[in-house]
């Protein structure tokens, strides 16, 4: 066996997040649709999850202010906002036509 014999049949250990299994190395990139129905604020994770990046590594570059968008810190809970994450990647949030109305409703 040769030194990279074994090294082609490692596989990443499981990891159990929230009752699911996953590799620790994959990271779950959301649809189109999933990131149009995303919340105007999400946490962390998710936030990650719409960069394509772990969620330790979203953590870090918060920690070390190096995440590209802005943060909201409410005391220990940290919030991303989800138009600036989707500006980033070139999807700004658009506006339905009953958003619109009922916008317009409550100003007016």
């Amino acid at each position: 066996m040769g030194q990279w014999d074994r090294a082609e049949c490692w596989e990443p250990p499981e990891v159990s997040l929230w009752g699911s299994k996953q590799p620790v190395s994959e990271v779950v990139v959301m649809t189109p649709k999933e990131l149009r129905d995303l919340p105007p604020i999400v946490d962390v994770a998710t936030a990650a999850q719409v960069l394509g990046v772990g969620r330790g590594a979203a953590y870090e570059l918060v920690r070390t202010g190096g995440w590209p968008t802005p943060i909201i810190r409410l005391g220990r809970l940290i919030k991303i906002p989800t138009a600036p994450l989707l500006a980033l990647l070139g999807q700004p949030i658009q506006a339905t036509k009953d958003e619109g109305s009922s916008a317009d409703a409550l100003v007016g």
